[in-house]
């Protein structure tokens, strides 16, 4: 059982959880020991609180992949149905390293969307305090400098001031609004009917869309490759790598491949039938059943995905900067725009 004060692990103490316990199994330690060496030595408070709720588990005689069931909510079904074929097979070690890769990647990619988003905020941020700047102070300072009325002004540059005003006015409520607003979307954005309907206008966007389905098809067949490579049959790791996949569209294409060969058909014959992953990955796929090699050939497939992926990434962070600009253009054209013509209003004033 979780203790009150333990919080769900994070992806960077996950890591550092399943690469210590690598270590410490394949130096032949044993579960408990390995869980109470990491309870000790682990930074994390978090981890060590983690650890010692397992050992308890362990030590009463519970299998290890067990004792993670009631963490499936950070964990995930695909980590723990993983830990299960590990310790079924004798492979828990080679598992949890395989493990520690697939997560490493993860966080590549989580780290890679923050990067991302950092330039837009960041333009954003720019363009936002500019219009506090000619809004709240430079317009105000020409009204009073050259006696004007906000009737004299343009209606735009009168929006403006206004709008920089009402804010002023009422940061406070305003501030508490988005805030609660914020909340009550990321609560909104977990229910999977919003989930799922922002991934599907996700995967109606130019380029985005490559970003999207190749950020989804690289886990699917790293889960499949890792899976098969523990000594899950092929069958049921079609089923184990399908929950992997977030959009439902995409999903139910994985679902149909795992019962397709369920039924006894060829997993080539299977990918044929649906246009999950691309042509040349399902001729790959077939190659590696002519040579009995199907690890190696997922290996190379995720590989060759994970590709697609970055180039499919750095695509779109090439056109990015062009668009951003071109937006933000408009922006400073309709600020420098308000400033002119408020200034020819008041030069018309004068003379």
């Amino acid at each position: 059982m979780k203790t009150n004060s333990f919080k769900d692990l994070n992806l960077k103490e996950l890591i550092y959880f399943t690469n210590e316990l690598q270590m410490l199994l394949e130096a032949s330690i044993p579960a408990s020991e390995a869980l109470g060496a990491l309870e000790k030595n682990s930074p994390f408070i978090n981890v060590s609180i983690f650890c010692q709720n397992l050992k308890k588990a362990v030590d009463c005689g519970a299998n290890f992949s067990n004792t993670l069931k009631p963490y499936w909510k950070f964990l995930g079904s695909v980590y723990i149905s993983l830990i299960k074929a590990g310790e079924e097979s004798g492979k828990l070690p080679e598992i949890l390293s395989y493990l520690v890769d697939y997560l490493k990647k993860q966080q590549e990619r989580k780290e890679k969307i923050v990067s991302l988003s950092i330039y837009p905020s960041l333009l954003i941020l720019g363009v936002i305090i500019s219009c506090f700047i000619f809004g709240g102070f430079v317009i105000p300072k020409i009204l009073e400098a050259f006696d004007l009325s906000k009737h004299e002004i343009p209606k735009i540059a009168l929006f403006l001031t206004d709008s920089v005003s009402f804010f002023i006015k009422y940061w406070a409520i305003i501030l508490i609004s988005l805030i609660i607003g914020a909340q009550a979307l990321l609560k909104l954005s977990s229910t999977e009917k919003i989930k799922q309907s922002f991934i599907n206008f996700l995967l109606k966007i130019p380029y985005i869309k490559d970003c999207t389905v190749y950020f989804q098809l690289v886990h699917y067949i790293s889960v499949l490759q890792i899976a098969y490579d523990s000594g899950v049959p092929i069958n049921e790791a079609l089923f184990l790598a399908k929950d992997t996949i977030i959009s439902t569209k995409l999903r139910k294409q994985a679902e149909n491949i795992a019962k397709y060969a369920q039924e006894g058909n060829q997993i080539t014959e299977a990918f044929e039938k649906y246009e999950l992953i691309p042509p040349i990955f399902k001729s790959m796929i077939a190659t590696g059943k002519e040579t009995g090699k199907f690890g190696e050939m997922f290996k190379n497939i995720a590989k060759g995905m994970n590709a697609k992926l970055n180039n499919s990434i750095e695509t779109f962070l090439k056109i990015m900067p062009p668009v951003l600009l071109v937006i933000v253009g408009i922006f400073v054209g309709l600020i420098a725009y308000c400033f002119f013509q408020t200034y020819a209003s008041a030069l018309k004033n004068i003379f």
